[in-house]
């Protein structure tokens, strides 16, 4: 196999290792975006060792290669990797918008007893007091662990107005790696 498809794939399975990164790291945010930035150089990269290989590259390779490429300049999904690999080389981390869950629980004590009254549509109800608290009691109450989140997901925020698709980081990722991986197979096969 040649070189520069050997190097184009080893840059694939960089892309993959840092995706794999992002997954193991998606609750803390840090880890998570420097996994990403190093994902979007990676992928990118892909085809830049086929850019840089041109002068050594069979012509019809390289006729190819450029058909692919083409294509992809209307992909929408293909044109944002390109993009925020831009937007994470050229100017910064590429903005994110988070959706967490946040648990977190209350004690109360009441010093005193409390009624609580139970009225039913039906005009029924009831009423229940709860016996006082005591000092030793009082004592026994544990304070609750401080709140934590779940982050869910994360979503590239502020994207161009051409794509009218979800923004799902991850998802996105994925599909970028998918026609990556197809990229490589089909540059094997043209080079065998």
């Amino acid at each position: 196999m040649s070189e520069y498809v050997e190097n184009a794939k080893f840059k694939l399975d960089e892309a993959k290792y840092y995706y794999e990164q992002m997954k193991v790291n998606f609750q803390d945010r840090t880890k998570f975006l420097f996994s990403l930035d190093a994902f979007l150089s990676a992928a990118r990269a892909v085809t830049f060792v086929f850019q840089n290989a041109r002068t050594r590259v069979d012509e019809s390779v390289m006729k190819w290669y450029d058909t692919v490429t083409d294509g992809w300049k209307k992909d929408k999904v293909m044109r944002l990797l390109v993009e925020m690999r831009n937007v994470s080389i050229k100017e910064h981390t590429p903005q994110m918008q988070t959706t967490a869950t946040l648990h977190f629980g209350i004690d109360v004590v009441f010093a005193d007893s409390l009624s609580i009254k139970k009225v039913s549509p039906d005009g029924k109800g009831g009423e229940r007091t709860t016996p006082q608290v005591t000092a030793a009691q009082e004592s026994e109450v544990k304070p609750q662990a401080p709140a934590s989140s779940t982050v869910i997901s994360r979503s590239f925020y502020d994207l161009p107005e051409w794509l009218d698709q979800d923004n799902d980081v991850m998802r996105l990722c994925e599909e970028w790696l998918g026609k990556l991986e197809g990229f490589i197979a089909e540059a094997e096969k043209m080079v065998r």
